[in-house]
């Protein structure tokens, strides 16, 4: 009997499409070969004279960022990618001007992302995390006939409650879109 046999896959589950980025309501628009979430924990194992093996185990630690590309270059983009003050000044009401410099003191903010729901396909998935920070290297490549892509990485920090993100499936595609879907 052949492995392959035995998988049967749900293909109504494959997931395929883009989604929105937002950071504290701000649409930062689409984003390039997705969103990449990743965790990882530190464990301690305890041993035994009486026992060949671990016995027991804690974990000690656990990190979670999330890293996608910024395919819009716009200048609130640009802020957040490359660090900037996100509340902007201005010297007339056509113009914004935004102030690099580094940042000294951290302010955590809430990142939601939206995509496909793989229980409902007129439906999406939410995530939510609670408090991120940009963190990490990221450039600006200024070319003509070329897109301008923003690498960003944010690092996410537990909430009160000891959590990184909250997760929800399905979603009404007008929560997401903040449209009800009719013609103008």
């Amino acid at each position: 009997m052949s492995v392959n046999r035995t998988v049967n896959p749900n293909t109504e589950q494959i997931i395929q499409g883009a989604g929105k980025i937002k950071l504290d309501s701000i649409d930062l628009g689409s984003f390039r070969d997705g969103v990449t979430i990743t965790y990882s924990s530190t464990e301690t194992f305890t041993r035994s004279d009486y026992a060949l093996g671990e016995i027991d185990g804690e974990v000690t630690g656990s990190e979670m960022s999330v890293n996608t590309i910024l395919e819009q270059a716009t200048a609130t983009n640009i802020c957040v990618a490359l660090g900037g003050n996100t509340s902007s000044s201005s010297s007339s009401s056509s113009s914004i001007i935004y102030d690099f410099g580094p940042e000294m003191a951290m302010a955590p903010k809430e990142l939601v992302l939206h995509g496909a729901s793989a229980l409902d396909k007129t439906k999406g998935r939410r995530f939510t995390f609670f408090r991120v920070i940009r963190v990490g290297q990221t450039g600006q490549t200024l070319r003509r006939g070329t897109e301008q892509l923003l690498p960003v990485t944010f690092k996410c920090l537990l909430n009160g409650s000891g959590k990184y993100f909250r997760m929800e499936e399905p979603v009404s595609l007008e929560e997401i879109t903040g449209d009800s879907g009719g013609e103008e």
